[in-house]
């Protein structure tokens, strides 16, 4: 299981099934540090839509472009841990032994590089990548 799969069918139900109806969805993000946790805003796309999102080459989507962003894992590691709010050495072994692993496994069951329309590099400004 991907990390996060649990919100999978969530995801499925709340976005994908809704845009491929209409041109609307509600858009339910989590915040830990409100009450309630879950809320609900309607979005409207208008002209275009970009889902940035782990794990989502998985869905079989008919996308414009697909981007994806080639990210060495140790400034992945960097990046993660600076908007952390675990304590350190429980993020350390959640990275090491869940979230590194499962990437991993979803990297080469899927080869999203290969699905690409365009690999960036994660390690530097996305400006002037897509020309």
């Amino acid at each position: 299981m991907i990390w996060g799969a649990f919100n999978d069918q969530r995801f499925i139900n709340d976005v994908i099934k809704p845009l491929k109806q209409d041109n609307k969805f509600m858009y339910r993000p989590y915040d830990w540090h409100a009450e309630p946790h879950i809320t609900a805003k309607e979005v409207t796309v208008q002209s275009g839509f970009c889902l940035e999102r782990c794990y989502s080459f998985t869905f079989n989507l008919d996308w414009d472009l697909k981007i994806w962003v080639e990210t060495p894992k140790e400034v992945c590691l960097k990046r993660g841990m600076a908007r952390e709010m675990m304590p350190r050495e429980q993020v350390d072994y959640v990275w090491q032994n869940v979230w590194q692993p499962q990437e991993d496994e979803y990297i080469e069951k899927y080869k999203p590089q290969l699905l690409a329309d365009f690999v960036i590099d994660g390690t530097k400004d996305f400006e002037g990548q897509l020309d």
